[in-house]
């Protein structure tokens, strides 16, 4: 039987190299037959080891995944200047902790198939989205494994992701916008209470931006002259200042009157440096948090007499009313020659017309593209 690996002499010992190498390695062997035994003897070594790690666990494997300063995996996903936020890596290690270590814990990392992955998912009492992305943190730790050669190929690769069903979210309606938003300061403050919220909500209704977005914005990306809103930043699920959702930049308008009610704002906010929170928590540089805004909804919407019975009305609402407007009409052409800055700042379709949310009447006329 041929032997997988070759012998040569050189010198005073012999050297090997393996069927599958190019290069040859000293086994520090005077003798033909003890060098050829020397090999022999590391090959059975080398099968013993692998052996060994077909039989790893799981959770022998797993134990430091997404463990923030000790994760190989984050350090070099990190390295490679992928966006891994502590709030994901939380959020990961609990899944492993709560669901994968209970069901897969003890379990040899070569014997977990895409059959039994995907039976213990049907029987999960969890919404397929969440079973998604759990399937999602068992894929990065097996497909681990299999770059490290511990097993073949991960059984992930085979599972079939299950049906989304995200939770509806309802808009409102022009009615209801008009009893929320009416055109003077003063009615905004008794919907909303203060002055602050007013005019974070007003902006969340007519620029269709995402809460984080509008959390984050300072008062430097506010461009007074073209009535715009430049958008860099957003507030991170662990409350800090990151990138926006796309990693990308844009812009949005806000009509005269919007405009006004912000110019306003500026004027009596104890923050209104460049580099201050428009919406400021703790200080100028503290992000009011997710949780504080959502809470601000409801009682404007009991205030207003709103319906809420069997409707999903949340914060979202106004970029989902926002958008689902906004498609009910062909978008503008974009001319290529315009000026770059000037581009960024031409609006998507604005869903106040500048001239009539003066007037505090949002109506199917108001829907049209307008620009200031």
């Amino acid at each position: 039987m041929k032997r997988p690996f070759l012998i040569k002499k050189r010198g005073k010992h012999y050297y090997y190299r393996l069927a599958s190498e190019v290069t040859f390695h000293t086994t520090g062997q005077p003798s033909k037959a003890k060098a050829e035994q020397w090999v022999l003897d590391l090959l059975d070594d080398r099968r013993e080891g692998s052996s060994k790690k077909m039989s790893q666990t799981f959770r022998d494997y797993a134990e430091e995944f997404f463990v923030w300063d000790r994760c190989k995996w984050i350090k070099r996903q990190t390295a490679r200047g992928k966006d891994v936020t502590l709030p994901m890596a939380k959020l990961r290690r609990g899944q492993l902790q709560n669901y994968l270590f209970p069901q897969f814990g003890n379990r040899n990392l070569a014997d977990i198939n895409p059959v039994e992955i995907e039976n213990w998912l049907l029987d999960l009492p969890l919404a397929n989205n969440t079973k998604n992305h759990i399937i999602g943190t068992l894929g990065i730790i097996l497909k681990e494994a299999e770059r490290e050669n511990i097993i073949q190929y991960s059984p992930v690769t085979k599972v079939e992701s299950l049906a989304k069903n995200y939770k509806r979210r309802d808009i409102f309606s022009i009615d209801e916008l008009n009893k929320l938003f009416p055109g003077e300061l003063a009615d905004l403050i008794k919907i909303w209470r203060t002055e602050e919220w007013s005019v974070l909500f007003i902006i969340a209704a007519t620029t269709g931006l995402r809460r984080g977005e509008v959390l984050a914005v300072e008062w430097r990306q506010i461009v007074w002259a073209k009535n715009g809103i430049l958008i860099d930043q957003a507030v991170k699920a662990d409350g800090k200042i990151g990138k926006t959702k796309s990693g990308k930049h844009r812009a949005v308008l806000i009509s005269d009157k919007v405009k006004e009610i912000l110019s306003h704002w500026y004027s009596v906010t104890p923050f209104n440096k460049s580099t201050d929170l428009v919406f400021y928590g703790a200080d100028a540089h503290t992000p009011i948090s997710v949780a504080t805004v959502s809470r601000q909804l409801k009682p404007a919407l009991i205030r207003t007499g709103i319906d809420r019975s069997n409707r999903n009305l949340v914060v979202h609402s106004f970029r989902h009313t926002y958008n689902t407007y906004r498609s009910l009409r062909p978008q503008p052409k974009k001319d290529s020659h315009r000026d770059h800055r000037e581009s960024l700042l031409t609006p998507s379709i604005n869903l106040f017309s500048p001239k009539l949310i003066g007037k505090a009447r949002f109506s199917p006329e108001a829907l049209r593209c307008e620009r200031t």
